[in-house]
């Protein structure tokens, strides 16, 4: 799934909007247990295949590139990414959308992403976060 090219444009989006960014060359992302998380936070999401999930890239790209371009910090913009990063960002946009902080914490547990302070604060800013891309975009 990491070498459908919707995705890798995607990453390369976003890896161009965060200026020194770059995206690494790891492996690991394709493991079986890495796949089967992947997997199961988009059905958490609605996304139950791959014609589903290439539909919400495709219409979706504008927005996880905004999303991932505001959520990440400054003091990321010198990183390096994991391929796959606009999977990433986009299954936050899909969580932020649903405006339901059960199922934001829901995706979060789902996919083992946890909170420096805890998941109940970035559920919130998820949220916000996705409110904040889409008036900037109603504004434009």
């Amino acid at each position: 799934m990491l070498s459908n090219p919707i995705i890798i444009e995607l990453d390369e989006a976003i890896t161009s909007a965060i200026h020194g960014a770059t995206i690494s060359p790891r492996s690991e992302y394709n493991r079986p247990e890495a796949i089967e998380r992947h997997v199961a936070k988009f059905k958490v999401l609605g996304i139950e295949t791959i014609d589903e999930l290439e539909a919400e890239l495709r219409h979706r790209r504008l927005e996880v590139l905004a999303f991932a371009t505001e959520w990440i910090t400054p003091g990321a913009r010198e990183h390096s990414f994991s391929p796959g990063i606009g999977l990433f960002y986009l299954a936050y946009l899909l969580a932020a959308a649903t405006h339901d902080e059960k199922t934001v914490k829901q995706f979060l547990a789902v996919a083992k992403i946890q909170s420096e302070h805890n998941n109940d604060e970035l559920a919130k800013e998820l949220i916000k976060t996705y409110d904040l891309i889409y008036e900037q975009r109603a504004a434009q």
